[in-house]
């Protein structure tokens, strides 16, 4: 995990991370309780063999909130 990313309307808060090969979002609302964890190895079809890369500490995903609170995620898939 490398950041917390807040929504423009204040009530959602996601933290992209990635654990043992595959990339996750967690999606939390304003008070921490956890709404939804999202797979996104299986939503893209990929394998979990993403590594970090030695020194770089990280996690090779990236999410922000568009408007209307949807999610943008964009991972780096590194064999």
């Amino acid at each position: 995990m490398n950041e917390v990313v807040e929504s423009e309307y204040e009530d959602m808060f996601c933290v992209p991370y990635q654990a043992n090969g595959k990339f996750f979002v967690l999606v939390c609302d304003l008070h921490g309780k956890d709404v939804a964890t999202i797979d996104v190895t299986e939503i893209l079809s990929l394998d979990s063999l993403s590594k970090p890369i030695t020194g770089f500490w990280e996690p090779l995903i990236v999410t922000t909130f568009l408007p209307d609170n949807h999610l943008f995620v964009a991972s780096y898939h590194r064999i």
